[in-house]
């Protein structure tokens, strides 16, 4: 078992995120770029570890870039979300 900072499994993160998958994947359906801001519409789809189960999702990632470096990432279930804590708007 990998050793974490303050203990076994403790603070690790997308490390054990990842573990909970038999199987994962995640691809870009859409970019919108904004500079600072970047929306990334993204389908995921896996198979649990433990479970078995399949899953198939639409995500929406917003990332923060201020001077090119990332700051911070959120994800979302739904668009209009994604897009309002952005302060972009739909380009459609």
């Amino acid at each position: 078992m990998p050793s974490y900072r303050h203990g076994p499994r403790r603070g690790c993160g997308v490390i054990c995120w990842f573990e909970a998958w038999r199987e994962f994947g995640a691809e870009i359906d859409e970019l919108q770029d904004e500079g600072d801001v970047v929306l990334a519409v993204v389908n995921v789809s896996g198979q649990g570890e433990e479970s078995g189960m399949d899953i198939a999702q639409r995500v929406f990632h917003v990332f923060e870039l201020p001077n090119g470096r990332i700051l911070r990432m959120r994800e979302f279930l739904e668009r209009a979300e994604a897009l309002e804590a952005a302060g972009l708007r739909d380009p459609g």
